[in-house]
């Protein structure tokens, strides 16, 4: 490995400063920026586990403050708010989950019933972007079109497109608003 970066590094320095030096400066920016992307993503996962082992406390806390400053009406229908918003959010989440479940099992099913390629993986990402409103839909058919397109043809490409329609109107007009919306309490 060793010799191997001894030989590469006089060619990778030739190449860079053959460069433009705006270059060499946007390829340094987007460098910097992906570092610090990571390094907010790593500070965000340790503060969410540190909050997340600590919930209890926290919790305990929040309701000693609550019963220690305020009457004991108001802080009472504050404790009943956030346990009908935990409720609530823990229903919709699993209901989500769900409703995700449902979906990839359906484009699976549809998917291998017409002899398309990489089925399965084009069904898991369909259910993991349903979870993203408005992008996700989009971001899984282009995905799967292009996976499709590649490996099968334009044809069959339109019948995925076509599919994908017919299923996501199913979806979005009957499956999502009786699962999750039987989860949450909403008709």
């Amino acid at each position: 490995l060793a010799k191997w970066i001894e030989e590469l590094t006089p060619t990778i320095t030739e190449w860079i400063s053959g460069l433009d030096p705006s270059v060499v400066s946007d390829i340094g920016q987007v460098t910097l920026s992906v570092i610090k992307a990571i390094i907010k993503v790593c500070f965000g996962l340790v503060f969410s586990v540190y909050i997340l082992l600590s919930k209890e406390k926290f919790k305990n806390q929040v309701r000693r403050l609550l019963d220690a400053f305020l009457p004991e009406s108001v802080a009472s229908n504050i404790k009943y708010l956030v346990r009908k918003t935990e409720q609530v959010f823990s229903d919709f989440v699993s209901g989500q989950l769900v409703e995700m479940s449902i979906l990839g099992t359906i484009f699976f099913i549809a998917l291998s019933i017409a002899n398309m390629p990489y089925a399965l993986l084009i069904s898991v990402v369909i259910a993991l972007t349903s979870i993203i409103p408005y992008f996700g839909s989009a971001t899984a058919v282009i995905f799967g079109a292009i996976l499709i397109l590649a490996v099968s043809g334009l044809f069959r490409m339109i019948i995925f497109i076509i599919m994908f329609l017919v299923i996501q109107q199913i979806d979005n007009n009957l499956i999502y608003p009786n699962v999750v919306g039987s989860s949450v309490g909403l008709p």
